[in-house]
C-alpha cells in the first residue's frame, strides 16, 4: 500500500507538524498528552488516510478517522490531538 507521491507531498508536512505538536506537548508535560507520536504511527497515519478516503466529514473525514486508528489515545488525549489535526487540515470535529 504505497502512497501516491504527488498527493503525499501535499499533506506530509502537515502530518509531521501534528506529530511534532504532540511530541512537544508530551515533552512539556501537558496533562492530557500521555505519550508522543512515534515515526511508525506517523507513517501508519499517512497510509491509512488513503485507505479511508471515502470517510465522510461527519466522521472526521479521512485525516481524523485515520489518525484515530493509527495512534491509540485515551479520550482525554484524543480531544486536543484531533483538534490540532483538524486545524491543520481545515476540517471540523
Amino acid at each position: 500500500s504505497k502512497i501516491p507521491t504527488d498527493r503525499a507531498e501535499l499533506f506530509a508536512p502537515k502530518l509531521v507538524e501534528v506529530a511534532n505538536q504532540i511530541r512537544k506537548a508530551y515533552r512539556d508535560e501537558e496533562d492530557a498528552i500521555e505519550k508522543p507520536m512515534s515515526t511508525r504511527s506517523l507513517i501508519r497515519w499517512a497510509l491509512l488516510i488513503f485507505r479511508f478516503q471515502s470517510v465522510p466529514s461527519e466522521q472526521g473525514g479521512p485525516h481524523i478517522y485515520a489518525l484515530q486508528r493509527a495512534f491509540s489515545m485515551s479520550p482525554e488525549m484524543s480531544l486536543p490531538v484531533k483538534t490540532w489535526a483538524a486545524a491543520k487540515f481545515g476540517t471540523s470535529l
